[in-house]
């Protein structure tokens, strides 16, 4: 006997309203807890916010940090290192003392370097070859 565990929460009518999927999709994120997460930085006084989701990497260029996203990249002043301790639970990982990247947006990874979704490709140090290595093997294995 085969049973699927299935919790409808609304249904959409045929043709589909774009406005109340995107509605009922965010009521889904609410209730079900997920959490969108959000980096912030500073430039000449002005405040920026980005969503983790849209975020590729972030590069250190001497006191500058590199953020990388979909869309544009800005520079700001800070350490890679205090970025990659506030986002070590969301899923980036420092593959090289000057890369923090999304690993969500890993196309494809090789021994000596990751290929983002954006076709760059990042190098990963000696030290991290093993350590990405790992982190490979347990998204695979969460994905099965």
């Amino acid at each position: 006997m085969e049973l699927f565990q299935i919790r409808p929460f609304d249904f959409l009518v045929k043709p589909i309203d774009f406005t109340k999927l995107v509605e009922d999709v965010l009521k889904v994120i609410i209730m079900s807890g997920i959490k969108i997460g959000y980096f912030e930085f500073v430039i000449n006084k002005k405040k920026y916010k980005y969503s983790l989701n849209s975020i590729l990497y972030f590069e250190s260029k001497g006191r500058k940090i590199k953020i990388v996203t979909i869309n544009e990249s800005k520079e700001f002043y800070g350490k890679i290192r205090n970025i990659s301790n506030e986002l070590k639970e969301k899923n980036f990982y420092l593959i090289h003392n000057s890369y923090l990247i999304n690993y969500n947006k890993v196309k494809e990874q090789r021994y000596e370097n990751i290929k983002l979704i954006n076709e760059e490709e990042i190098p990963i140090s000696r030290n991290n070859r093993i350590i990405m290595k790992e982190v490979l093997m347990n998204h695979m294995k969460g994905s099965i």
